[in-house]
């Protein structure tokens, strides 16, 4: 017969706080409860990117810190300036207004199979 560890296996999402619910049991709908489920939520994104991206505790929140080009900006490696990124991130509005209005899903890497771009290779000579 195995023996079975003493310690509780860590499955799921851990439960929440006691007092963040009704005495019914119900997840709370206050104002309080949203808030701290936001810095719950704000503190997990915070320590994936210390992890992640190495920065500070002071430098996680940011908000650039969340996304690609934001990232690039912040890091001084790349030398990406403060106009170059804040037309990055208009070109990104852009794309996404344009997407929307058209009714095309928008793009995202995962959506890309590079296998299925089909071209010639080398130069062709047009047929008149």
């Amino acid at each position: 017969m195995k023996a079975r560890h003493s310690t509780k296996r860590k499955r799921g999402r851990p439960p929440l706080p006691a007092d963040m619910r009704t005495p019914s049991g119900q997840l709370s709908r206050s104002k309080a409860y949203v808030m701290a489920h936001d810095l719950m939520n704000m503190k997990v994104a915070m320590e994936a990117r210390m992890r992640v991206y190495g920065a500070s505790e002071a430098q996680c929140g940011d908000t650039k810190w969340g996304y690609l080009l934001g990232r690039l900006y912040l890091t001084t490696s790349y030398g990406l300036r403060s106009h170059q990124h804040e037309a990055g991130v208009r070109m990104a509005q852009d794309y996404a207004r344009y997407f929307g209005l058209c009714g095309l899903p928008q793009p995202n890497a995962r959506a890309l199979d590079l296998f299925r771009v089909h071209g010639m290779a080398g130069d062709v000579e047009p047929v008149w």
